[in-house]
């Protein structure tokens, strides 16, 4: 489903205009991000957005395949991420 195929799911279900659809839209998912920022997570009925954050990887040494030289990887810096953990519920019911 698109952006927009929600939107108009939106706008039809609630019986309003695609404009009015579009800001309910959007202000859902700006609510959600402030959430993330925030409080590093966000509970739905379909499960649970989390803020995790990946660990820092030091540099590496690889090799190049055609010539078989050796490379060096660059070390990448921790980082945030988003994870969506499935309510129980909602998986049963798809399964």
């Amino acid at each position: 489903m698109t952006n927009a195929e929600f939107i108009a799911e939106i706008a039809e279900k609630l019986n309003v205009k695609k404009s009015k659809a579009t800001e309910i839209y959007t202000t859902i998912f700006e609510t959600i991000g402030d959430a993330l920022k925030s409080d590093s997570s966000f509970k739905t009925p379909i499960g649970t957005l989390k803020v995790a954050e990946r660990a820092a990887r030091a540099a590496r040494v690889g090799r190049n395949p055609r010539t078989g030289e050796s490379v060096t990887i660059a070390a990448k810096p921790a980082k945030k991420t988003v994870t969506f953990k499935p309510a129980k519920d909602y998986l049963e019911e798809i399964n």
